[in-house]
Parts: structure tokens; C-alpha cells; sequence
């Protein structure tokens, strides 16, 4: 994903709002951040 992409989606996000939109974003962004591996993690060690 670069800037580009970035903006064409927020301009999507924009333009298609709406309560439904924001519930389905949060249901598909909270397993992400609780149960992900990030890559980009500060800590490697196992179990962190």
C-alpha cells in the first residue's frame, strides 16, 4: 500500500460513509489488532 492507495481509499470511505460501513470496519479491525502478529512490532521475542 502506498500514499496513493491510501487516499483513494479514504476518498471511497468518503464517499460511501455510513453507520453500516463504520460497524463493518470495526467488526474486520478489531480481530486484526487483538490476535495479529505485526510484522512491524517493536518486540520479536515469543510470547510478547
Amino acid at each position: 500500500m502506498g500514499v496513493k492507495n491510501l487516499i483513494e481509499l479514504e476518498m471511497k470511505y468518503e464517499n460511501e460513509k455510513s453507520p453500516i460501513v463504520d460497524l463493518f470496519l470495526a467488526a474486520v479491525t478489531v480481530p486484526v489488532v487483538v490476535f495479529a502478529r505485526h510484522s512491524d512490532a517493536i518486540s520479536k521475542e515469543e510470547g510478547e
